[in-house]
């Protein structure tokens, strides 16, 4: 043993009376790290937010209002942030269309980890030529996206290159989740993309005067005796000041029924449904929107309710919304579902559809939308209301 520690021996025992001698190293090197909870005899309970006694173990167990999910954390996690990552949903990192079964998935990124095709079909206006295009290697639309040629001549091998100088048109926004394809074969009824060789921050933009895509399979999740659906979508809007509609499901013969998610002239963002006789039968609403700021908004129809969220906070719900017998045979992303009237004035980032109740799954899903665009900032976000202490004498 060293002089050292011979001379500085009884200092050590005399901090240390109730710990374990060390006696390769002739000292008490670990007293510290057990916590003043197994120090001097130790304690029958410890209860704290830092480490006391549980010796890098769990310290608290808490339960997150957004979803009821209950974790244990240790103090190490309390302190350098991941609780609160954890609550905020920070760390949902699986994909929309893998957290439930979706009906349908759009988007201008990966949404669904198996998915291996195509993100989106458009044509450019310089000469009507029509490519698809691939994801990236960072699985998103971007310029460095690989293209394959559906129509005329293009030398091009990547969106970029194809897209140069000219503005660009979206023909087909295909489904990550199975054949729900939205489509607009009309060349002036297509949403834009790109313009003048860049690719538009916000998604899809919608004219506010024709432009729609169309998915007639899609309508199958709002053809049961109740409509027990989700949808979650991202969008904007250029106006405040107009009625537009974001999506639209219902009977191409007849102006109702139909279910609505829509921008109101009054301001407000909502969700609507009507009987055959135009009768509203569901009416949810949030307010205040702002023109020209991207907003995550879903409806959630457990058979029984609807909720109506916007940026992850409920604010409206009402009763079953189901409008009787029915028939409805399309979905149109930017329009109404039975019309052609009040368009959307503004863009579309990510549309998902169930056709489920997804309410359980509601936090996980908006999470990590939010995660990927940043839509909404901690005000929005959720809270832990209920926590427990662990007994890190236990």
């Amino acid at each position: 043993m060293s002089s050292e520690k011979i001379a500085s021996a009884v200092n050590i025992l005399k901090g240390n009376l109730a710990a374990g001698w060390d006696i390769i190293s002739g000292s008490q090197g670990e007293s510290e790290r057990l916590g003043i909870a197994r120090r001097f005899g130790g304690s029958a309970a410890a209860y704290s937010l830092r480490d006391i006694g549980a010796v890098n173990g769990r310290v608290v167990k808490v339960r997150r209002d957004g979803d009821d999910v209950e974790e244990d954390f240790s103090a190490n996690q309390v302190q350098s942030g991941s609780l609160e990552n954890w609550v905020n949903g920070k760390l949902e990192n699986t994909l929309p269309a893998d957290v439930a079964t979706a009906a349908a998935a759009f988007s201008l990124r990966k949404v669904k980890a198996s998915y291996a095709s195509n993100a989106v079909r458009i044509r450019r206006s310089s000469d009507d030529a029509e490519v698809n295009v691939a994801f990236d290697s960072d699985d998103k639309v971007s310029t460095s996206s690989a293209i394959s040629v559906v129509s005329g001549t293009v030398t091009d091998t990547t969106l970029g290159g194809f897209i140069n100088g000219t503005d660009a048109f979206v023909h087909t926004w295909y489904d990550q989740a199975g054949s729900n394809n939205a489509v607009q074969a009309t060349d002036a009824n297509q949403p834009k993309i790109a313009s003048d060789g860049a690719l538009l921050d916000d998604g899809l933009d919608f004219d506010g005067s024709n432009d729609f895509l169309e998915s007639t399979t899609l309508s199958s999740i709002y053809t049961g005796t109740d409509t027990v659906s989700s949808a979650f979508i991202l969008v904007n809007s250029d106006a405040a000041s107009t009625t537009q509609y974001i999506i639209g499901a219902g009977s191409t013969s007849s102006s109702n029924p139909m279910y609505n998610t829509l921008f109101h002239s009054g301001g407000n963002i909502g969700w609507q449904a009507r009987d055959d006789a135009g009768t509203l039968k569901s009416n949810l609403s949030a307010t205040p929107y702002v023109a020209n700021q991207m907003y995550l908004v879903s409806n959630i129809n457990s058979g029984t309710t609807t909720d109506f969220n916007s940026n992850a906070v409920i604010k409206d719900n009402g009763a079953d919304s189901d409008v009787g017998a029915k028939t409805i045979n399309t979905v149109k992303l930017g329009a109404r579902g039975n019309a052609s009237s009040s368009p959307l004035n503004g863009s579309i980032k990510e549309a998902i559809f169930y056709a489920s109740d997804q309410s359980d799954n509601s936090f996980k899903i908006e999470s990590n939308i939010n995660n990927y665009y940043d839509v909404y900032n901690d005000a929005n976000e959720t809270s832990a209301t209920e926590f427990s202490f662990l007994n890190q004498r236990s």
